[in-house]
């Protein structure tokens, strides 16, 4: 099973690869993802998939999201933020395979 990282998820892409993951759940398992600042889609999207650790660009979203998700019982979801958290996301030592619009190249 290939374990997937996802830099933006809340995105065109990240939706797609999102859809691929669902209708595979026996290729593919989500284990980390980087939502950007659309704290919204990325919240109902942890929900769903429970991944390991999730990033949002700002500080603030990233505090709000974590204090969330543990209200709802996900508080095992880890939540980071800004570039060392995409970082974090990309860089997960389970992860086998990531998705990334090329937007995520940019400095």
């Amino acid at each position: 099973m290939k374990r997937i990282a996802i830099l933006g998820s809340t995105g065109s892409i990240g939706r797609s690869t999102l859809d691929v993951i669902e209708k595979n759940p026996d290729r593919f398992e989500l284990l980390t993802m980087a939502a950007g600042s659309n704290y919204e889609s990325a919240l109902e999207q942890a929900r769903r998939w429970k991944p390991k650790l999730l990033s949002l660009a700002s500080e603030q979203d990233a505090d709000k999201a974590r204090r969330q998700l543990k209200a709802e019982g996900l508080g095992d979801i880890e939540v980071v933020h800004g570039q060392a958290g995409t970082v974090r996301v990309a860089t997960h030592s389970e992860v086998i395979s990531w998705s990334a619009p090329l937007s995520a190249y940019r400095d």
